[in-house]
């Protein structure tokens, strides 16, 4: 079986900060299970932030503040300049309006590659790939508990001037208040260990949106059956286990995305804050990864100084 070794972002920029953001996407493993995810169908990303300038959760300034981001629609007005989203997290765990048809997850499955225990059990089964699905986000129903950007603070959070086109982003939770999981047919199958998302954003060669990319991956982590299954959920998610396994042991999720709905405010949704929030598309892997040896130390070490750094998201 072919792989790629795992990468983090701390492995690919040494800062004086606490956290460390990436100048490279991660190479691509030859062992995958691919995922795309469309808001007209259910699947997809939320991001979102306090619709109102001056709060914590407001996201920070991206107009004026990144080169070609998109500038405000009137300069002296602070509620019109584009801002990052705060919190992300899948579609079917934003409360939030889904103007384009239902709320069903983060992504679907397509054809894995090189996961031959999972080939072989969904092809001798006759099973959709497209019955597995991701989803990841705030366990409970407070949305301020999904992943965010913390204190927002540049450097720590996230980096970007007016030299570059690049920003980047790193989005942080408190890790038992977070979940990635897969599930079958609607039942989950797998959960993954917690890592921060990072995001990396291209704003292109002009201030217009449509020449801007988003990326975006985690760190390498382990994945875990859930227990109680059977039938096909269960043998679904342990080929899969064993398709892990067989790799390395670990997996690395990365994804590009684009936004495909205007901002939209939604009135007091929590019943104090209106969040203003756009949905996203997906479409990326789940990538099978080797345990990093060369950096395992490292790992760890990093690991410890992100528990002790995190901060409550309230």
């Amino acid at each position: 079986m072919k792989t790629t070794t795992a990468i983090t972002a701390a492995a690919l920029l040494t800062t004086t900060s606490v956290f460390a953001f990436p100048l490279a996407l991660p190479p691509e493993s030859s062992s995958k299970l691919d995922l795309i995810g469309n808001p007209t169908n259910g699947y997809g990303i939320t991001g979102y932030r306090n619709a109102q300038v001056g709060h914590a959760n407001t996201g920070h300034q991206v107009s004026n503040v990144i080169q070609n981001a998109p500038p405000p629609l009137d300069a002296g007005d602070p509620n019109t300049y584009l801002r990052a989203d705060y919190y992300i997290t899948s579609l079917d765990r934003s409360p939030l309006t889904n103007p384009d048809g239902p709320k069903l997850g983060a992504a679907q499955a397509t054809t894995p590659s090189f996961m031959i225990n999972l080939s072989s059990y969904m092809a001798n089964n006759s099973l959709n790939y497209s019955d597995i699905t991701l989803s990841f986000g705030q366990v409970g129903a407070d949305i301020q508990d999904s992943w965010n950007l913390g204190d927002d603070t540049i450097n720590e959070d996230w980096t970007g001037d007016l030299s570059s086109t690049i920003e980047n982003r790193q989005y942080t939770a408190n890790p038992g208040e977070v979940e990635a999981v897969l599930s079958y047919a609607g039942t989950e199958i797998i959960s993954f260990g917690y890592s921060n998302i990072y995001e990396i954003i291209d704003y292109g060669p002009t201030i217009n949106t449509n020449d801007d990319s988003i990326s975006a991956y985690s760190d390498a982590a382990a994945a875990t059956l859930a227990s109680g299954l059977g039938g096909h959920a269960l043998n679904v998610g342990q080929s899969i286990i064993d398709d892990i396994n067989a790799g390395g042991g670990l997996v690395q999720l990365y994804f590009d995305t684009v936004q495909v709905a205007s901002y939209i405010t939604d009135t007091e949704i929590d019943g104090t804050t209106a969040y203003l929030h756009a949905n996203y598309s997906f479409s990326g892997s789940l990538m099978v990864v080797p345990e990093p040896s060369a950096y395992g130390l490292l790992l760890g070490g990093l690991t410890l100084l992100a528990t002790l750094a995190r901060r409550s998201r309230k």
